[in-house]
């Protein structure tokens, strides 16, 4: 098996890209190609380091078309959601995680984020049906949302959850802890966590693990700022804390709900298209607006503290 992830270098990918390799999940990898930017190491593989530029992805794009001109029957997986534009003389199949490639999605508004997302939505449509043999998605709400998005001309053959394995340990906390592990993109509901932040009168404890940075006027919150994480962090993240956050409009897969669930922690999030019934919250945010969120949260720490309800 070779695997071909040439934009995958750190979060959610390059976690579920290490599980695909460690598990086996499509078979025994021998041979790939990765961002150079990936930090992750691997022992038994040919790794392909790939400077991430246009022009050296489709340079490497060449050399992976060569290699299986050369040695047929490869069996070739595209993880990280975009086909070939060369032709491969092999089995491909296409591993699909990002929702912002299906057409039912709204695009970000920063003009580069659109930009980016219009070339790699014509790339994605265009070469996934003339190159790809099986797509794969971690969700049935990814599937029936690509059906719809390309009116059934790219099909899902399989909805693959990738779990990556977790250590079983959960200590006791005294003291409500709230963790949300997030990014900077409009959809996730970054800013609006902020907004209702500032709102609440209540002595909350909460640590945010994103790339951006976070400052808060509110003196009645406790606020830690975690920018860059190892896994081996975020487990001791997940077992000191008691409830996590969730706040995205959409997820292809959203992994920290399930690692939560491990934990033991409380979820609170809304609704939406990637929450399944593994995964349903303790505490549902009704809309995804300030006060709503502020009062969901004011909410679950007042029953954890209390063994009562709020609303009696």
């Amino acid at each position: 098996m070779i695997i071909y992830a040439v934009n995958i270098n750190s979060g959610g990918g390059q976690v579920l890209l290490d599980a695909v390799i460690k598990n086996k999940d499509f078979g025994e990898v021998t041979k790939l190609f990765i961002d150079e930017r990936s930090k992750s190491k691997y022992e038994g593989i040919e790794v392909h380091k790939i400077k991430p530029s246009l022009w050296s992805r489709y340079a490497a794009e060449y050399e992976l078309q060569k290699y299986c001109r050369s040695n047929p029957n490869q069996q070739v997986l595209f993880f990280g959601n975009l086909p070939p534009v060369f032709k491969i003389s092999a089995n491909c199949s296409l591993f699909l995680q990002n929702a912002y490639l299906l057409k039912t999605i709204n695009l970000p508004k920063p003009i580069k984020q659109k930009i980016r997302y219009i070339y790699e939505r014509a790339i994605f449509y265009t070469f996934t049906k003339k190159r790809i043999n099986e797509v794969f998605v971690q969700t049935k709400w990814m599937k029936e949302n690509l059906k719809t998005a390309y009116k059934g001309l790219i099909s899902v053959k399989k909805v693959y959850p990738i779990l990556p394995k977790t250590p079983d340990f959960k200590q006791e906390i005294k003291d409500p802890k709230i963790l949300v592990i997030t990014g900077p993109e409009p959809h996730k509901n970054l800013n609006k966590l902020k907004e209702a932040l500032e709102t609440i009168r209540e002595n909350i404890t909460i640590r945010v693990v994103t790339s951006s940075p976070i400052h808060l006027k509110n003196p009645r919150i406790n606020l830690e700022v975690i920018q860059s994480a190892s896994r081996v962090e975020i487990f001791e993240l997940y077992n000191s804390s008691t409830h996590l956050v969730a706040l995205s409009d959409f997820e292809s897969f959203c992994l920290p709900l399930y690692e939560a669930k491990h934990f033991k922690l409380k979820i609170i999030a809304p609704i939406k298209g990637y929450i399944t019934k593994e995964v349903y919250p303790d505490y549902i945010i009704e809309n995804i607006l300030p006060i709503e969120i502020a009062k969901t949260l004011v909410q679950a720490i007042y029953e954890f503290k209390t063994g009562g309800s709020l609303n009696g």
